[in-house]
C-alpha cells in the first residue's frame, strides 16, 4: 500500500505571471523577398549590387533586435544584402557578426538560420542554436549566405515574492527550492536530517525569521496549517550534513541508495509520520514538487526501514528505531515516567533518546 502525506506546496505568483507554461513567440528577418526587405526598411539593390547593413542602430522585428557588425579593417567587406540576377540574400563575410536581443523581461530560446551557406557561424549547428540568453551573437569564420532568421523567445515568468505549505494533521511537510531562499515564518521550525551509525538525527536549524538557502532539503514542524514562507534577498547559510534532497518538479529520486519519503506508516496510523521507504527496498521513487525526501547514500550501515518522529520537536541526536532490549536497563518517556517495552514514542535510556 502506497503511503501518501496529504500536504501540499503552492507557490504564489504575482497577478502579472500569467499562465504557469510560458508560450514562446518567434519573428523572422526576411532577407529574400522585396516584402522581407521593407519590413526591415532596407532598401532593395539592383543587380549585381549590395545594400550594406547599418552597424550603428539595430534591425527590429517585434521586440527582437538585430545589430550587425563588420570585421575590422578597411579591406573588410561590410555585412549587405547582394543581388544576384534577381536572387536576394544577405551575406555576412569573414570577422562580421549579428547579435540578437531581446528587452529584459524576455528571453531568447531559439534561432533559425536559412541560406545557402550557414555552417561557418559560431554558436549555429545545422542551422540553429537553442537556449536560454536575452542576447546571441553570430560570428563568421568564412562568407556566409543568407536568406531568413527565424527568431523564439518568451516572457520571463514573474519571481514569486513568497510561497505557501500546508502543513497537516501530522504537524509535519517537506520544502524544497532549487533557487529561492526562503525566510521562516512565525510558527514553524525547520529540520535537517541525516543518519550516524544507522541513528537518524533531526537537528533544528531553521526557526522564525532564518533564512532557508536555496537548493536546502527541510523538514517542517508547526501545528496544521498554511503558512506563507516570503523569498529572500539574502542567500542565508549552507547547512553541512543534511540528507534531506528535493526537486522543483515530480522527478525520480536520485544520488543516493534507499531513499525515504515523509509519510504515516501502511495502516496510516495516527502519530506514526516519519521517513518511509517510498518503494520496495528503499527504491528510488517519484518526488512530489518542490518536496524533499530522506536520501541515503551507498555504502551506510545500519539503514532502517523507517524513521518515526512520534511527536518530537527537538534535535534528537542518537535516536533509533530499535527497541531497547531488556539488556539496556530502565527506560523513561519524555516526562521522566518508568515504561516498559510496550510503549509507543520516544523514550530515553542511558542518556539517549530513542524511538519505539
Amino acid at each position: 500500500m502506497k503511503r501518501k502525506l496529504r500536504f501540499s506546496i503552492l507557490m504564489l505568483l504575482m497577478a502579472v505571471c500569467g499562465a504557469a507554461n510560458v508560450q514562446a513567440e518567434n519573428v523572422t528577418f526576411t532577407f529574400n523577398t522585396d516584402e522581407g526587405l521593407k519590413a526591415l526598411n532596407i532598401a532593395k539593390p539592383k543587380t549585381s549590387n549590395g545594400t550594406n547593413l547599418d552597424t550603428e542602430k539595430p534591425y527590429t522585428m517585434g521586440i527582437v533586435s538585430m545589430l550587425a557588425k563588420n570585421a575590422s579593417g578597411k579591406k573588410a567587406t561590410p555585412t549587405r544584402v547582394w543581388n544576384s540576377k534577381g536572387k536576394l540574400d544577405l551575406r555576412i563575410y569573414k570577422g562580421s557578426s549579428l547579435t540578437f536581443s531581446v528587452p529584459e523581461g524576455y528571453t531568447i530560446t531559439e534561432v533559425k538560420m536559412k541560406g545557402t551557406k550557414t555552417v561557418k557561424l559560431n554558436n549555429l549547428t545545422d542551422e540553429s542554436w537553442s537556449g536560454e540568453q536575452r542576447e546571441i551573437e553570430f560570428s563568421a569564420s568564412a562568407t556566409q549566405n543568407i536568406t531568413t532568421i527565424e527568431v523564439a523567445y518568451k516572457k520571463n515568468a514573474v519571481a514569486p515574492t513568497s510561497v505557501s505549505v500546508t502543513i497537516g494533521e501530522t504537524g509535519y511537510a517537506t520544502l524544497y527550492y532549487s533557487s529561492l531562499a526562503l525566510t521562516v515564518p512565525e510558527g514553524v521550525k525547520g529540520y535537517t536530517c541525516s543518519l550516524t551509525g544507522g541513528s537518524f538525527k533531526m537537528e533544528e536549524i531553521f526557526t522564525e525569521d532564518k533564512i532557508i538557502p536555496a537548493g536546502t532539503g527541510v523538514l517542517l514542524n508547526g501545528n496544521p496549517g498554511t503558512y506563507t514562507f516570503n523569498v529572500s534577498s539574502e542567500a542565508g547559510t549552507p547547512v553541512d550534513d543534511n540528507w534531506l534532497k528535493g526537486s522543483d518538479e515530480k522527478a525520480t529520486t536520485k544520488d543516493g541508495e534507499r531513499y525515504y519519503m515523509l509519510s504515516l506508516d501502511a495502516k496510516n496510523t495516527a502519530g506514526s509520520v516519519g521517513f518511509y521507504w517510498g518503494a520496495p527496498n528503499g527504491g528510488a521513487f517519484t518526488n512530489g514538487a518542490h518536496k524533499a525526501y530522506l536520501c541515503v547514500k551507498p555504502g551506510v550501515a545500519g539503514a532502517k526501514t523507517c524513521y518515526r518522529f512520534d511527536g518530537q520537536t527537538t534535535a534528537i541526536d542518537g535516536t533509533r528505531v530499535d527497541k531497547p532490549t531488556t539488556a539496556d536497563g530502565t527506560v523513561y518517556n519524555l516526562a521522566g515516567q518508568r515504561v516498559d517495552r510496550s510503549y509507543k514514542g520516544v523514550v530515553i535510556k542511558n542518556g539517549k533518546k530513542y524511538i519505539q
